[in-house]
């Protein structure tokens, strides 16, 4: 997106890796051996690998989806993402199937096998017994151990890579589909569902990946196994391969149930994201109008569905676990069990074969063979969501050419609606538009100006007519659109430096002595939609990329209106007449004052021309445009104005803020070791000591009985191998009840575990996100302007999707085996030292691949949020290499993790074979008599306590990392927060009574070591006062407004009716100032939700409030009324219509102050005449504090203040400044043109002996 190089970065160690280093993972120890000397930062990342570049997968993928879409034209068949996936990586999964396939059913079957005949010698032997033959059984086993880990482990990894492959494929699939997105298609998706498929739902292919081969593999390898139980057991086997067998339709009918709850779980999660999304993005309107409490109970709303799914889904999986825990003793138990009761004899070959056999099949029908079902089912519903979004509407960028002659734009009988459900927004509009001349478009709140605009970019919809369009376009939003990037990026946007065109460029635009102000010039980094500039300084950046792109054609919609009048005058000279002179510019406008100096005026009323022409033709026609803005009365309809969803929610201006590049981009990382207290945090959040404590003592009680009844097994066939045949039957039936009660309880406590579980985990994930989301709306606007939206929504999506789902399977692997530890003492001490070379390492490329994740989720919101400036700017492909450039990064820091994780595996299991080995051959040396139950005990034991070790020290190591997740959403606890309740001093509930404001000594800055936006402010405002507040852009004005509000911290006195505000709550405070922001702010909810959240207010006083404010008749026309739903950031309402909303909401909060913070800059005259005479008629009981660049606004004001460098230069009654012939109002006031300024000096004159009168 900035256009900026790629650092380069050194090549990735795999990429050159032998077959050899790949096989024995050789080439991961240069980044263990940098691991063990530092923490692992961005810099220390690799290129990406080759095979997982985003873009050459994206390409791939992309054509492939093309094909299929042909395809299912010509055979109307629905496409099939399933058979892309497929196409691309099918061969791949099958190939790695194949080679998991030899060593599940040859090379651990030997082992198996070869471990009967090792018992079945020592059952047999004697003096006699030639023990060269035993040593053959031990290589076996060993030699077995040897392939198991050498086929394991890299096809294991193999596996992963296929899964990376899918999930990167899919995400750059995903945004590049977002960004051709039409807009009726946002009425069918919402941000927080594409958010949650690119950091949630795709993790599901990296395990899908791994397990999905033993849906073919478990049945052949149970055909296989069923064999060779059936020659140690007979018939008798049977009823054991029965009882796992009758387990598969519940494992398909659990699948079934996953797929259905994941559904269902994802969908809430899509609806918390979004709505967190939108107050992310809102956050400034939330705090002011002191709505954090009703959003506070709808995010808990979300938050408990999507946690009820979770919790079902969670015991589905509980579930599972019982089974794979239980079904290979169960199955052994009715084997021995069916053999004894026909009175056969069991021996020590017998049982430890069969419980070998059972083991593998276990694993491989019920664990692997289940998660490869739960997994595909899991993966079936990520690619239908996937594929849902896929097959959305896309936008039509098509431009028809013809013969044009002298025009460069031509509209014939078009009419033009946003959706079927709504009325048409345009109708029938004939239009032609002069190539190389200026024409401004100009109308009433939702007439169709912006509207006009987005058919002209094949935005919006065409249902009739046709739309010709000759040369190339470049297109200025109303709502600014910046990036998180430079100020310089942000108006290259991609396009190659030109030194004299970007000079000039800058100069036209004004943007001189902003750069002059700015930290680093035209260096310092945007924030967050701009987060770091004021209004005006947005709008004329935005307006400067527009300029900057060589184009033939120039939309500009309305860039005049967030700027003063001065620089207005300045732009519309400079730029827009002189620099764009010969091109042909669509300029919608409020601003009547330029209207003589253009070519050809349209005038749009209810989506049609009421009339066309120069000005002096519509003089000569006799239509008096001006008098048409101002006196005709205002139709609204309930019209999308598409550009107005650019931007969902607004953020408060804030003058000149200084923010450091560093600071803004670079997201904090912890070092070191995950602290202990992140872990007792973890636990407490869901329980206390001494419940976690019978938790824990119920996953040691369980692995206990485990184990006890392996070892009661062993015995009994000891005694069977010595017993008289007298004693056979009362021996045999009190094992049988002693093996039998062993098994009872085993499924007891196995149940018990994991409800207990489950529910204790359930309750720390909804508490670790509650606590979050209260520090993050109690957070100070600092913390909004330092960190991106998509920064903060990671925490919210993919590491609580980690806590919700992924770390409890961690944690209960991890303490169930911990106390297996204990009795290996040399192992111990080699996996120890393993341990500390993977752990430091894995652990910080596991925080890297968070802080990594966070700009591919801000980029696709960015994106999102500017989606008709990128197509008009033709700036797709830079988008999706931008986006590729984010993703490869955060894929090269999981592919780390990966490939060290398994490197770690792979050398645990090589000691693990070197214990086994010692085990197995010390059993052999060792002259001592010996049972052959104690020698299969022995080495079984050692086969399944060097697997479960090594396994556990896995986990312990992957719960660490995966505890990042828990770490980083703790770290929010330590954000800064404001106190809304504390209140030093008591006020009446009525209080202000009067409305009086003063300001002492009033100074405020947003960042430490840095010079103070408002220095020393004093001034009072006297009760019922309308004040206007002006000055250039950074002059401070929207600073004071958050001073008043307390936004933040501030040195001085601000009073309100003689009361100090610091010693009022804040939440008392802002809930009695009612404000009107420049950017209307609404949510998607009903209308009625928008107005009165807290339900405060009757329907009727609700329809009162918008008929005063001529929005009823709107409303009333929508499908449901009050209760109709609004888009996200309310955007099938015009910006005029949102605006008059966020006027209904003052009236109905009735508050002693009111603050207009340019809230008519991006409306007609009308409107804005329609909103004074509100303000004036309605709000006569309040003090009004106005922040408006035109001029007209604030002349009838009792008071007019006027700031520069955040100072006051002028403050008195506007017709007491104009006498000054000196000053800067008078100077302002002048800029406007002759006739305007005797307009503005009469009303002023007529206001000040008014007011003298009355006196």
């Amino acid at each position: 997106m900035d256009g900026s190089k790629i650092r380069k970065k050194d090549k990735n160690p795999r990429e050159n890796a032998n077959i050899l280093s790949v096989a024995t993972f050789f080439y991961t120890i240069p980044t263990f051996l940098k691991g063990l000397k530092k923490d692992f930062d961005e810099e220390d990342l690799y290129d990406t690998y080759s095979g997982h570049k985003s873009s050459t997968l994206g390409d791939k993928i992309e054509q492939l989806w093309i094909k299929e879409l042909e395809r299912s034209r010509t055979t109307n068949k629905k496409p099939s993402l399933s058979k892309v996936l497929f196409q691309c990586f099918g061969f791949d999964l099958l190939y790695i199937g194949v080679i998991l396939l030899f060593n599940e059913l040859v090379v651990k079957t030997i082992q198996i096998l070869s471990l009967g005949e090792l018992v079945s010698f020592y059952m047999t032997m004697t003096e006699d017994s030639n023990k060269n033959e035993a040593y053959v059984y031990a290589a076996k086993i060993i030699l077995c151990s040897l392939f198991a880990v050498l086929i394991g482990q890299p096809t294991s990894m193999s596996g992963y890579h296929v899964g990376i492959k899918m999930r990167i494929a899919c995400c750059s699939l995903i945004y590049r589909k977002a960004i051709r997105l039409s807009r009726m298609a946002f009425e069918k998706t919402t941000t927080g569902q594409m958010v949650n498929l690119i950091s949630n739902d795709v993790k599901s292919f990296d395990r899908f990946s791994q397990m999905s081969n033993f849906i073919w593999i478990a049945p052949i390898q149970t055909i296989f196994l069923s064999y060779f139980m059936y020659k140690e057991a007979g018939y008798c086997s049977i009823f054991g391969v029965i009882f796992l067998f009758a387990f598969i339709p519940l494992h398909f009918y659990m699948g079934k149930m996953l797929s259905i709850y994941r559904a269902k779980s994802a969908a809430r999660t899509d609806e918390r994201i979004r709505l967190m999304n939108e107050i992310i993005l809102g956050i400034p309107v939330i705090k002011m109008y002191t709505w954090e409490e009703p959003f506070a109970k709808l995010v808990a709303l979300y938050r408990n569905l999507e946690m009820k799914a979770i919790r079902i889904l969670s015991h589905i999986k509980g579930i599972y676990s019982a089974c794979i825990n239980l079904n290979s003793k169960i199955a052994l138990f009715l084997t021995i069990l069916s053999y004894v009761l026909i009175n056969n004899k069991i021996n020590a070959q017998q049982v430890f074969v069969l419980t070998g056999l059972y083991n593998l099949l276990r694993q491989t029908m019920v664990v692997f063979f289940s998660n490869g079902v739960s997994l595909t089912a899991e993966t079936y519903v990520c690619i239908k969501r996937i594929t849902t979004l896929l097959l959305l509407e896309e936008a039509n960028d098509i431009y028809q050419e013809n013969d044009l002659q002298d025009n460069a734009i031509v509209i014939k009988n078009v009419s033009s609606k946003w959706s079927s459900k709504l009325e048409y927004t345009l109708s029938n509009l004939n239009l032609n538009i002069p190539r190389g001349g200026l024409t401004s478009i100009i109308g009433l709140v939702g007439s169709g100006k912006s509207s006009l605009l987005n058919v002209i970019l094949r935005e919006m919809p065409v249902t009739d007519g046709d739309v010709f369009v000759k040369g190339r376009i470049s297109y200025s939003s109303q709502e600014p659109w910046l990036f998180q990037e430079t100020v310089k990026q942000n108006i290259l946007f991609g396009s190659e430096y030109d030194h004299q065109r970007y000079q000039n460029v800058v100069k036209v635009c004004a943007l001189q002595n902003d750069f002059r102000r700015l930290p680093h010039s035209d260096l310092t980094i945007v924030g967050d939609k701009g987060a770091s500039l004021s209004g005006g300084q947005k709008a004329r950046i935005n307006l400067a990329r527009t300029i900057y792109k060589e184009a033939d054609i120039y939309l500009l919609d309305d860039p005049l209106s967030a700027v003063d009048t001065h620089v207005g005058k300045e732009i519309f000279e400079k730029c827009i007449k002189r620099h764009l002179k010969g091109k042909t510019v669509v300029l919608v406008t409020h601003q009547l004052q330029y209207l003589k100096n253009v070519d050809y005026i349209v005038v749009l009323d209810n989506g049609s021309v009421l009339a066309l022409g120069s000005p002096l033709e519509l003089q000569q026609s006799g239509i008096d445009f001006a008098k048409f803005l101002q006196d005709s009365s205002q139709e609204d309809d309930k019209k999308y104005e598409a550009q107005r969803s650019e931007s969902i929610c607004s953020k408060v201006s804030i003058d000149d803020e200084k923010v450091e590049s560093a600071a803004l981009l670079v997201e904090q990382k912890v070092t070191g070791s995950i602290s202990g207290s992140v872990y007792k945090e973890y636990i407490k959040s869901g329980t206390n000591w001494c419940t976690f404590s019978s938790i824990l003592a119920l996953f040691i009680g369980l692995q206990v009985i485990v184990s006890g009844s392996d070892y009661f097994l062993a015995y009994w066939v000891n005694i069977e191998q010595n017993q008289d045949e007298q004693d056979t039957a009362q021996m045999r039936k009190t094992c049988l009840i002693g093996y039998s009660c062993f098994i009872f309880v085993l499924i007891v406590v196995s149940a018990v575990r994991s409800i207990v579980f489950i529910e204790t985990n359930v309750k720390i994930s909804i508490n670790l996100h509650n606590r979050m989301f209260q520090n993050v709306i109690r957070a100070t606007l600092r913390f909004f302007n330092l960190n991106p939206s998509g920064r903060i929504l990671n925490r919210f999506s993919k590491d609580m999707g980690a806590i919700d789902e992924l770390l409890p399977n961690i944690v209960i692997t991890s303490v169930v085996n911990a106390w297996l530890i204990l009795p290996v003492v040399i192992i111990t001490v080699v996996f120890y030292f393993l341990r500390i070379l993977y752990i430091g390492t894995s652990r910080s490329i596991k925080r890297l691949e968070g802080l990594t994740k966070s700009p591919v989720i801000s980029h696709l919101n960015a994106s999102l949020r500017g989606l008709a400036t990128i197509r008009a700017a033709k700036a797709e492909t830079l988008l999706i290499a931008e986006f590729d450039n984010h993703q490869d990064l955060n894929t090269c820091a999981s592919f780390l993790f990966l490939a060290t994780s398994k490197a770690f595996g792979f050398w645990l299991d090589l000691c693990c074979v070197v214990y086994i080995s010692i085990v197995t051959l010390s059993s052999l040396l060792s002259h001592s008599e010996k049972f052959g139950g104690n020698v299969g005990l022995i080495i079984s034991q050692a086969l399944t306590l060097t697997g479960i070790f090594q396994w556990g020290m896995r986990q312990l190591a992957e719960l660490e990392n995966q505890m990042t997740s828990v770490e980083r959403v703790l770290e929010y606890n330590d954000i800064e927060t404001e106190d809304l309740k504390t209140q030093l001093q008591n006020v009446a509930n009525d209080w202000p009574k009067h409305g009086k404001i003063e300001f002492v000594n009033l100074s405020l800055q947003y960042f430490q070591d840095e010079a103070p936006i408002l220095k020393n402010v004093s001034f009072k405002v006297d009760p019922l006062q309308k004040i206007g507040i002006i000055g250039r852009t950074g002059a401070g004005k929207s600073s004071l407004i958050n001073a008043l509000f307390r936004l933040a911290d501030i040195e001085g006195i601000v009073l309100i009716d003689g009361v100090d505000t610091k010693n009022i709550s804040l939440h008392k405070v802002r809930s009695k100032i009612s404000i009107i922001p420049q950017e209307p702010i609404l949510f998607s909810g009903s209308v009625r939700d928008n107005l009165d959240p807290f339900d405060e207010f009757t329907d009727e006083v609700i329809w009162n409030a918008l008929e005063k404010v001529e929005l009823k008749d709107t409303v009333r026309n929508l499908v449901s009324g009050l209760t109709s739903e609004l888009f996200e950031g309310g955007s099938n309402l015009s910006v005029g219509q949102r605006q008059l909303m966020c006027l209904a909401r003052a009236l109905l909060r009735n508050n002693k102050i009111l603050v207009l913070d340019e809230a008519t800059a991006n409306v007609d005259h009308l409107t804005d005449a329609l909103i004074q005479n509100t303000i004036r008629n309605q709000f006569t009981h309040c003090t009004v504090l106005t922040i408006a660049h035109r001029l007209d606004t604030v002349i009838d004001c009792d008071k007019v203040l006027v700031m520069d460098a955040g100072q006051i230069v002028e403050y008195d009654q506007p017709h007491v400044l104009l006498q000054n012939t000196e000053g800067v109002f008078y100077g302002m006031v002048q800029e406007t043109g002759k006739t305007i300024s005797q307009m503005l000096m009469g009303t002023a004159k007529t206001n000040f002996d008014g007011i003298n009168e009355a006196h």
